[in-house]
């Protein structure tokens, strides 16, 4: 009954009451006999009053009078609850404070010559401190791992007459938070069930029998917010709920709170719960109990039992909705949206956008994804669903990746922006440490959009971490080839598997953030032959230029040294456009890279060109005291060491290229300007080539254009229309090709 569940005392009784009192045939005793038949149920007043409406009820409007009554207590109520929340949170915030300074005093250790709570119960230490009289410190966390609490448990259990003067066994901070926070015994990550636990010895014992992490909730009432809290962290576990058995209690009051609140959680949550067996009543009530009575072997035997029932029934479970899925595709039921944090309003939830293939079921999830968005879906103390939270526009995670030395780990997640673009970006896990501000600039600048408000933020970082999807690629930080696949920045090239070949692992560009992209199409292969290729026939220079930009794709095939050619000539002789021309093969030339940068930029840039041409104009910007080590370091192909905070050698950038320079003047005339002698492997390293074919020109042909600036102009247009795709199908051939590269490619060079 919806009145009863709003209302379950007295206050609930007079209202019947006093609206039964409209009838003829009232009678006091028939309603007190009624409203004692009543079950509360799940079904509120405002359910009751929506239902009500939809089917044509309408209410009477209230006067003047009681509209402003009711407002005025409507406000009354809002400052006395804004009043008891703000003294709830300074309560409870001094007591975070307390615990801290509290826990970083205390010993790690028992002292010596007290025994301890863990030891009176026969158990270890799993994470306590002590003060110097021996009480045990518990740590109470929340779901982001702050210590808001400690349960502090006195070495020796009161006596009677000292219980009766208020003296505790187990205390709280005064005011401190509790509910849905708990303490971890061993390590949940990857588990495939999590036990749950009243008390600490409860979850210490059961811990040490089976070596399953266990989440101590301290007391009945809270195993299930707890549990609630924790699925979302742990979605793919199962939950085993390890309860008292109140016996004793229910003899005296009637009613079994431990195995009443661990059904309930078990039911709610679906998990399953585990009583002691074989123990008297008389020894005790929970799984210590049993340990002391039976030892850790009928722990073990009990709670395995249930473990193994519980991920039976999660195995047959997951075939029975394969088998519906197979029958007639599932569909979500629909829900009412939340307004996000800072009242940003959110479209509705519509049914759920499948995610990334064959991902591991995620058990207890509480995110759903459709087009409009991510959303997570919060429930109520009675485990009733409240309306889904809006966390950010549709975003996947279609990929765990990590490097080739299985480090490195990270997220490929998959979204579109406003404008209906896809989008990818292989995120490094690291990026969620502290509070994940610079990953969700990343995705803003993107164009996803995330929900403003500090929760919204922590449940992004929340639904990132608990992603289970069942393909791990490879990432790597530098372009070029990887065995037998080319990566690019936005996409990765590989040959197609033959039949009967398994599907290569899919290797994916990780960097921190969205990086510039040399390798942008734009017009088709058949437009940039037509208009610019045909132009570089006669024209040596173009030839030339055009050719290192295909040949650098075959250099680590040849097995040749990286080296570059400096196009030095006057201003204004064509030599800009010839390496304009060159950086069309593989994108857009306005990304054409200057010298004008410092060293440290450039290994980053030599590693975005890598097994490709870097091209970088205008020598004469450069600090010419600088040129011959840059030229060293681009030759090498290796970047600068350097340490990580704490002294590691960081890994460091390398890369496989041929480079393309203008400049002005030869590459040794400018170090000699420096003061500097150019040295015999600079040379080998850097070939200088005369940008001009004859006084003034470095065409040999402006084929029917009234002379080489009119023909040099029409070339920089033409290559802004049409760039990316030359260098595109060649690299498709190399990788559909790539088995016998090596032998043709060294056969060509010893030609």
């Amino acid at each position: 009954m919806a009145l009863q569940s709003e209302y379950p005392g007295a206050d609930g009784l007079a209202i019947f009451d006093a609206w039964s009192e409209g009838v003829d045939t009232y009678d006091a005793r028939a309603v007190r006999d009624t409203w004692k038949s009543f079950n509360p149920g799940r079904v509120t007043l405002g359910t009751l009053w929506h239902e009500a409406k939809a089917r044509g009820f309408k209410g009477a409007a209230p006067s003047p009078e009681a509209a402003a009554e009711t407002e005025r207590k409507k406000r009354e109520r809002d400052q006395r609850r804004a009043a008891d929340e703000a003294q709830y949170r300074a309560r409870a915030d001094k007591a975070q404070r307390d615990a801290g300074a509290m826990w970083a005093d205390a010993l790690p250790m028992p002292p010596d010559g007290i025994t301890t709570y863990p030891q009176r119960k026969g158990v270890g230490s799993h994470g306590l401190r002590y003060l110097a009289d021996g009480v045990a410190l518990v740590p109470v966390r929340n779901a982001v791992g702050e210590l808001v609490n400690l349960q502090r448990i006195t070495p020796t259990k009161p006596t009677a007459d000292e219980e009766r003067r208020g003296v505790r066994e187990k205390r709280f901070l005064p005011g401190g938070r509790k509910s849905g926070c708990w303490h971890l015994i061993g390590d949940a990550v990857g588990a495939s069930v999590l036990v749950f636990a009243e008390g600490y010895s409860t979850g210490a014992s059961v811990h040490e029998a089976t070596g399953l992490p266990v989440v101590v909730a301290f007391d009945a009432g809270n195993l299930r917010p707890v549990a609630q809290a924790v699925a979302v962290l742990y979605p793919a576990a199962r939950l085993l709920f390890a309860g008292d058995d109140d016996r004793e209690t229910e003899a005296r009051t009637g009613t079994n709170a431990g195995r009443i609140k661990a059904t309930a959680a078990a039911r709610a949550l679906g998990g399953l719960a585990v009583f002691p067996e074989g123990l008297p009543e008389a020894v005790g009530s929970d799984f210590n109990d049993l340990a002391a009575h039976a030892g850790a072997d009928a722990v073990r035997a009990v709670v395995e039992r249930a473990a193994g029932e519980l991920l039976a029934g999660a195995v047959q479970a997951t075939a029975q909705r394969a088998k519906r899925a197979d029958r007639q595709p599932g569909q979500a039921p629909q829900a009412d949206a939340a307004a996000p944090a800072d009242g940003e309003v959110p479209p509705s939830p519509k049914e759920p956008r499948s995610g990334p293939p064959d991902a591991a079921p995620a058990l207890l999830d509480r995110f759903t994804i459709n087009d409009d968005g991510v959303f997570f879906t919060e429930h109520d103390q009675d485990g009733r669903a409240r309306a889904p939270m809006w966390v950010c526009s549709y975003l996947v995670v279609t990929a765990r990746t990590r490097d080739g030395d299985g480090d490195g780990w990270g997220y490929f997640l998959e979204f579109d922006d406003p404008s209906g673009k896809p989008r990818t970006w292989a995120m490094p896990a690291r990026m969620l440490a502290s509070d994940g501000a610079e990953y969700r600039a990343v995705l803003l600048s993107m164009g996803l959009r995330i929900a403003s408000g500090t929760k919204a933020r922590s449940l992004l970082t929340l639904y990132l971490q608990t992603r289970q999807p069942a393909e791990i690629a490879m990432c790597v930080d530098r372009i070029g080839w990887h065995g037998r696949a080319f990566v690019l920045p936005r996409e990765t090239l590989q040959r197609a598997p033959e039949e009967g070949e398994d599907a290569p692992d899919r290797i994916v560009y990780q960097t921190d953030g969205p990086t510039e992209n040399p390798f942008r199409v734009r017009g088709s292969l058949a437009g940039w032959r037509d208009n610019v290729a045909t132009l570089c026939v006669g024209n040596s220079r173009l030839l030339f230029a055009v050719s290192s930009a295909f040949a650098a794709f075959l250099l680590r095939a040849s097995g040749l040294n990286n080296g570059g050619f400096d196009l030095y000539g006057p201003s204004s002789c064509g030599k800009t456009t010839v390496v304009e021309v060159a950086v069309s093969v593989n994108g857009d030339p306005k990304c054409m890279q200057q010298w004008r940068q410092t060293d440290n930029h450039l290994e980053s840039v030599a590693a975005l060109h890598c097994d490709a041409l870097l091209i970088l104009d205008e020598l004469a910007q450069m600090d010419k005291k600088t040129v011959g080590t840059v030229l060293y370091m681009l030759a090498n192909g290796v970047g600068k060491g350097r340490a990580t905070r704490g002294g590691q050698a960081r890994a460091r950038l390398t890369w496989i290229l041929l480079f393309l320079s203008t400049s002005e003047i030869p590459v040794a005339t400018t170090m000699a300007e420096a003061g500097q002698r150019i040295h015999a492997g600079q040379e080998l390293r850097m070939v200088d080539i005369p940008a001009e074919v004859a006084p003034g020109t470095a065409f040999n042909t402006t084929h029917d254009f009234d002379g080489g600036a009119v023909f040099s102009l029409h070339l920089a247009k033409v290559c802004r229309s049409y760039h990316g795709t030359a260098g595109r199908a060649f690299l498709a051939w190399l990788v559909e090709h790539v088995d016998e590269l090596r032998d043709r490619t060294r056969e060509a060079v010893e030609r």
